[in-house]
């Protein structure tokens, strides 16, 4: 349970101390749900994001930050509506680059569970509240 995004903020970047060049991180849950502010600490946590402003791609769908530990690649698919959709976003080019990707609303398309090691829930608890759950 997260009681506030600096929590949130923390609690991503402890996570991001577990994962391995190349892995991929869906990520679930309603518009405001706190998917954005978890990226901050998922950057700061692998050793980016000096002075970075991280914000939902939403319109452009990609945002790439430069890390320590290789790439970080957040993606957001709120917009796209088919699965054909995904044709402009090359995943595996992506996953090749040997660095990290996350994907918010990776759960719109089936197909994206055969790239994602990590799921994390968001689910609203309050104005401020998070309960965020990761499943392997």
């Amino acid at each position: 349970m997260s009681r506030s995004p600096e929590q949130t903020e923390s609690f991503a970047a402890r996570f991001s101390k577990r994962l391995k060049p190349g892995e991929v991180v869906g990520l679930c849950g309603e518009l405001g749900s706190g998917k954005t502010t978890f990226m901050k600490g998922i950057l700061t946590g692998l050793g980016g994001g000096k002075g970075a402003v991280v914000t939902s791609p939403t319109f452009v769908l990609l945002h790439e930050y430069p890390t320590r530990r290789g790439p970080l690649c957040h993606l957001d698919l709120y917009r796209l509506e088919k699965p054909s959709d995904l044709r402009e976003i090359d995943l595996d080019g992506l996953v090749s680059k040997k660095g990290f990707v996350f994907i918010e609303w990776a759960d719109k398309f089936d197909l994206l569970k055969n790239y994602c090691k990590y799921w994390i829930g968001f689910e609203l608890r309050g104005e401020k509240e998070r309960k965020i759950s990761v499943t392997p």
